[in-house]
């Protein structure tokens, strides 16, 4: 809508008057806008950087769990450490992935950006029952969003006083390795578990001018600059402009500077993960040649031992069964000197794979015990179902329609297997030495009774 012709005559009127005046107070109004464009700007870019740092935090230290998780507690835990929240004072205990991610996220804050970090659930462990729940508004947003949308962080701006801080919620999310724990462990408060479930939130707080930077100083100097031209407009206004002009170089050189930290810092993010994956890769092919044995591709010695004591240590928390066959080819030595070690190996390797394939459940293991001893671990099955597996169920009649001839065999015209089977429920007074050597003397019946048969332990036959 104009304006009516007087009110444009009077105002020009008044400007050819005041034509100084009205020069600066154009002048104050354009350096304000100003001012304040580049303080949003400013802002703005400190918001994307705290954006950024919270980011990359929350990476590292899922990145470092995980590492931790996969390297460090699984080999602690193989060798007897406990993993606890109450590590301080026991030398025979490390810290959970949890703790000692928390602690490394605000040991960085305090020595660099100021950032504090935080995990928490509306399901904590009793001794984090002070700090562990959803203690405010944006915890309870938080929860709600990542539940609907796990992969997408949740993160709003707060102000503390004079202070602008970022809060950077991400879910984190349940493991495979640490669905037992969270289902079994005895303070667990929810034993539902599910692998991918939002267990938790992973926060880290970010504060905005924690590297020394404020927007305070910028409004201070503007109303300085432009008091300063009220009084000397003509000498000040070239000032002005080469400080807008230096200002303008040196946010121009920040920008670039902090383009060519995050270009290293995502290179170097990278690198890392390449080695990371490297190092696993690398681990994952020293485990394999570490517990298979090489002649039958089926676990070795040692994979079987560290597999029972697993399984011994599940058992005995369940209160539930644990069977053990040992099977022992019938007259080997006899075959080897007949036929050779080359013929020998082969019929190693076709024992192994016929055995291997009356294996059905994926806990069941069978391992290369030694020579022509072979072991397998049957967990949460009761001596009749091991001697089904043995028996009834053609583990031993299917070595036998291999039909590997064995001329030399005092048992039979082929090749035959012997077998033992022990059971028990682990308790605190017995160890899986006792079920190997109960499984061991069923295999020496079954040899003194003539071979090529199943013998169970009699003592636990019954469970």
């Amino acid at each position: 809508m104009p304006f009516p012709r007087s009110w444009l005559d009077r105002a020009l009127d008044l400007f050819q008057r005041h034509a100084v005046l009205g020069m600066a107070l154009i002048l104050l109004l354009s350096l304000s806008g100003l001012s304040w464009g580049l303080h949003q700007a400013f802002n703005q870019q400190l918001q994307n950087a705290a954006l950024k740092n919270a980011q990359l935090y929350t990476t590292i230290l899922s990145e470092f769990r995980s590492l931790y998780t996969s390297e460090v507690v699984a080999r602690a835990s193989a060798h007897g450490m406990t993993v606890t929240h109450d590590y301080q004072g026991n030398p025979q205990a490390i810290p959970l992935p949890a703790t000692l991610s928390m602690l490394l996220g605000n040991r960085l804050g305090q020595q660099s950006s100021g950032a504090s970090t935080r995990l928490y659930s509306p399901y904590p462990f009793p001794w984090r029952a002070q700090e562990g729940g959803l203690k405010d508004d944006f915890g309870q947003q938080a929860w709600q969003a990542l539940q609907a949308a796990p992969e997408q962080p949740f993160y709003r701006f707060e102000r503390r006083g004079d202070q602008l801080v970022l809060r950077y919620a991400t879910a984190d999310r349940l493991r495979e390795a640490c669905v037992d724990c969270h289902n079994n462990h005895a303070d667990s408060p929810r034993r539902d578990w599910k692998v991918g479930d939002v267990r938790g939130i992973l926060e880290v707080e970010q504060p905005l001018d924690s590297a020394g930077l404020s927007a305070r100083p910028l409004q201070i100097e503007t109303a300085i600059v432009s008091l300063s031209i009220l009084a000397l407009f003509s000498t000040l206004l070239a000032l002005v402009v080469g400080r807008l002009h230096r200002a303008r170089e040196q946010a121009q050189s920040l920008s670039q500077e902090m383009s060519l930290i995050n270009r290293s810092l995502e290179r170097e993010m990278l690198e890392r993960q390449q080695v990371e994956v490297d190092l696993r890769s690398a681990n994952d092919r020293l485990e394999l040649l570490a517990t298979q044995d090489p002649l039958t591709k089926i676990a070795n010695r040692r994979g079987f031992e560290r597999a029972l004591s697993l399984e011994w240590r599940r058992a005995q928390r369940q209160g539930s069964p644990l069977s053990l066959i040992m099977a022992d080819i019938d007259n080997f030595k006899a075959y080897n000197d007949r036929y050779g070690h080359p013929a020998g190996d082969h019929c190693l390797q076709r024992v192994a794979a016929q055995l291997q394939a009356q294996i059905r459940r994926p806990p069941d293991l069978l391992a290369r015990y030694g020579g022509e001893e072979f072991v397998i671990i049957l967990p949460d099955t009761t001596a009749a179902g091991a001697y089904a597996m043995a028996e009834a169920e053609a583990m031993r009649n299917a070595v036998y329609e291999l039909q590997l001839e064995h001329s030399d065999s005092t048992t039979a015209h082929y090749l035959t297997l012997s077998l033992g089977i022990a059971t028990l429920i682990p308790t605190a007074d017995s160890s899986a030495q006792d079920l190997l050597q109960d499984a061991d003397r069923a295999l020496y019946r079954a040899k003194a009774a003539g071979r090529n048969r199943v013998e169970a332990d009699q003592v636990r036959v019954s469970i």
